[in-house]
């Protein structure tokens, strides 16, 4: 050991030994008593509180069975962690003994009890959400109860509810007979009071949406105009000679006004399943060429009905649209103020990461609900200003969130603090978690699954492993995506079968994601 040591030269420190921390001992019990003339001597096990190693596992075989000891640093594990690990170690013995043959893969290790921890209590996530009724029904039966109250405001600019309805319903009549049902329409204008209404009109008219950003250069704008087989892209004339190239119809929405003096301003009636789609998400990957996630009708429901109730958005709120669209954490900032009666103000496009215009505006609008980026917030809770404001709630996601950045924003907030976290795929976020400020150096986690969604750590054969252990992050549940659109070979890759559910048809996502409990 001194010799590679010697060779190695490791970081060395006091705290740990080098080289490694973790010893498994196996050894036979051949001299447990032993005669010396007419002394019968044995051995006799002291207790220690000195340990070489942060963690040693001794197994002695003995004419009885196998004895097995646990010595470990009390500052790196607490008790519960050694009792889980000992009773996972016996639980793989067992099943060893009772079937010698069966694959290493298969061997469990999970006691009942903690397997159905994980499986079960962790994911009683069951909730009832309206099924059914979609989230353009949601914001008529809020128009009807607040028909004259402010929707949705950009600079000196706003639509009362009925007016912001009225003037979707306009839209979605002139498209319905135009554009075949779930075909895909792309959204491409800077933010305005008219993107609101294209991507509400879009949903009353039974027609899958696309929001594209301003900054996507011209060829891959072209590549998702193909690969999704865009019918028409409602923007604006100011950006005409952007889209002129672009082999697609064209809406310029601004020049448009014989749709908003002539359609009717009727809701429109048409029948949809939860399973439609609602809008795609473009998002390059790990191949570097963009993948279309398709969501489903019934998946952006839930979650903004989750959001609604478990955050009291209520009719007193207002909510800051500062995301770009073409990210799916921008769905929400959209519709949730809309189907509570709230008041969604939009940020100006090329200001929404501006310290000095956002801190304007939060006060000037009385916005309550905000979500940032961790390095976006760290800025701005530096400024004076942060502190003067009505926040009830702010959102963090996107990035790791640390213990600094927490412990500073409870420094000048009194605000509810929450950090999200969710792929595309999952349908915007998938766990929450409320910080709290006496958390002090504690890490930030991700928190525990939304509401009809479950969560689930498994090895690479699909095995939950036991708490405390890393393993990839799988999600089930009815936020799913249906997948990537005309990507097969991809869908079956990220999306597999639930093994955990009865219900035919169930999956899970391979986020790609490490994590532990």
């Amino acid at each position: 050991f001194e010799k590679l040591v010697e060779l190695n030269q490791p970081e060395r420190s006091l705290s740990y030994s080098p080289i490694f921390q973790v010893m498994f001992l196996l050894q036979e019990d051949n001299l447990s008593t032993f005669n010396l003339n007419d002394l019968e001597l044995s051995y006799f096990d002291i207790e220690t509180n000195i340990v070489k190693f942060d963690l040693t596992f001794s197994v002695t075989q003995t004419s009885s069975g196998l004895e097995v000891s646990l010595v470990y640093n009390t500052s790196l594990f607490e008790d519960e962690t050694i009792i889980r690990m000992l009773e996972n170690y016996q639980v793989l013995l067992e099943s060893l003994i009772d079937n010698p043959s069966q694959r290493i893969s298969t061997l469990p290790i999970l006691s009942d009890k903690e397997q159905s921890m994980l499986l079960k209590e962790f994911n009683q996530t069951d909730v009832s959400y309206p099924k059914g009724v979609f989230i353009h029904q949601l914001f008529e039966k809020q128009v009807a109860l607040t028909p004259n109250s402010i929707a949705v405001s950009f600079e000196d600019k706003s639509l009362t509810y009925q007016e912001l309805n009225e003037r979707a319903n306009q839209l979605a009549n002139y498209l319905k007979p135009q554009i075949e049902r779930q075909a895909i329409v792309g959204i491409y204008m800077q933010s305005c009071l008219e993107i609101v209404v294209a991507m509400m009109a879009s949903l009353k008219a039974g027609i899958a949406y696309i929001p594209l950003s301003l900054y996507y250069p011209i060829d891959r704008l072209d590549f998702i105009i193909n690969d999704l087989n865009l019918q028409l892209l409602i923007t604006h004339s100011e950006l005409k000679e952007q889209v002129s190239k672009l082999k697609v119809a064209k809406l310029y929405l601004d020049k448009e006004d014989s749709i908003f003096n002539t359609s009717a301003k009727n809701n429109p009636q048409i029948n949809i399943s939860g399973q439609e789609i609602a809008y795609i998400i473009h998002t390059s990957g790990s191949t570097g060429l963009p993948k279309g996630v398709v969501i489903t009708q019934e998946a952006i429901v839930n979650h903004m009905v989750w959001m609604k109730d478990r955050f009291s958005i209520t009719v007193e709120d207002a909510i800051l649209q500062r995301t770009p669209i073409s990210f799916d954490a921008s769905v929400w900032e959209f519709y949730l103020p809309l189907i509570v009666g709230a008041r969604l103000v939009l940020a100006k496009p090329d200001l929404h990461a501006d310290i000095k215009y956002l801190l304007e505006t939060i006060s000037s609008y009385n916005i309550t609900t905000i979500q940032f980026v961790p390095s976006l917030l760290s800025l701005i809770i530096e400024e004076k200003k942060f502190t003067d404001n009505k926040l009830k709630r702010v959102f963090c996601g996107g990035e790791a969130l640390s213990p600094q950045l927490r412990e500073l924003f409870f420094k000048h907030s009194k605000a509810e603090f929450y950090n999200l976290y969710g792929p595309t795929e999952t349908t915007i976020d998938a766990t929450y978690y409320q910080c709290i400020s006496e958390a002090k150096n504690q890490p930030v986690l991700i928190g525990k699954p939304i509401d009809n969604l479950q969560i689930y750590i498994l090895d690479k054969h699909l095995n939950p492993v036991p708490i405390g252990v890393i393993g990839e992050l799988c999600i089930g549940g009815v936020a799913l995506a249906r997948g990537y659109y005309n990507r097969p070979d991809f869908t079956a890759e990220r999306f597999i079968p639930n093994p955990f559910s009865n219900k035919p048809g169930e999956r899970l996502y391979s986020t790609g994601d490490l994590a532990r409990y």
